[in-house]
């Protein structure tokens, strides 16, 4: 549970790094969430694969 809640965190922190995301430039609020989701999409696809890995391998 706390692991995956780290790498939450991080990610968010991350994006926080990213000034687009920090400081919210984009004038659309649609382009501004769709970077947000698209960030979401690939963070799960990562989760989800290191997930399987370590469930196959016990």
């Amino acid at each position: 549970m706390y692991r995956i809640r780290h790498k939450i965190e991080n990610l968010f922190g991350r994006l926080k790094e990213r000034f687009r995301v920090a400081t919210r430039y984009d004038r659309c609020f649609i382009i501004f969430m769709s970077a947000i989701a698209l960030a979401e999409k690939f963070f799960v696809s990562v989760i989800s694969r290191n997930f399987r890995k370590s469930s196959s391998n016990r």
